[in-house]
């Protein structure tokens, strides 16, 4: 479907640049922006990777484990039925972490993941399960980051 909408907004803009007989500005601009196009995904793929290493980093060093026992209650209350030592739970604190620390792309690879994992611990067929839909539902209402909070705190107080 996308195809079609993306494909009729080219063909738009090529009948508007006849019809306005500057051909040569709609294709400079179709240039410009495939470069800026490429810079974008180049700048984003670059900060999802570092983010991403940092917080496998956390992971590994288990750091992610000692969050996760702060987490863990009210995950545990929060998700019914879900296994406390089971890598979905590794996951979802991974996620959430990265996104109270407001980096919402790097925390994209880990709510897959999650969701990968509840699917398998929870034996998941062709519908989400509760938790699965509960994990979604936490990731697209999710609160605001907490250095975001912080920093409003500190600049209200005039700590700064």
């Amino acid at each position: 479907m996308m195809k079609w909408v993306f494909a009729g907004l080219i063909l738009l803009s090529l009948v508007f640049g006849v019809i306005n007989g500057d051909v040569a500005s709609v294709s400079d601009a179709a240039l410009s922006e495939c470069a800026n196009a490429v810079m974008l995904a180049l700048t984003l793929c670059g900060v999802i990777c570092l983010w991403s290493g940092i917080m496998r980093v956390a992971q590994v060093s288990g750091l992610v484990d000692k969050i996760a026992i702060a987490f863990k209650p009210v995950l545990l209350l929060i998700f019914k039925g879900l296994n406390p030592k089971g890598k979905a739970l590794g996951y979802i604190v991974l996620n959430i972490t990265a996104n109270l620390l407001g980096l919402g792309n790097a925390s994209t690879p880990f709510g897959i993941a999650a969701m990968r994992e509840l699917e398998a611990e929870e034996g998941g067929g062709e519908y989400a399960t509760n938790n699965m839909v509960l994990f979604v539902v936490l990731n697209t209402a999710r609160p605001p980051p907490l250095l975001e909070q912080l920093s409003s705190v500190f600049h209200r107080q005039r700590c700064f």
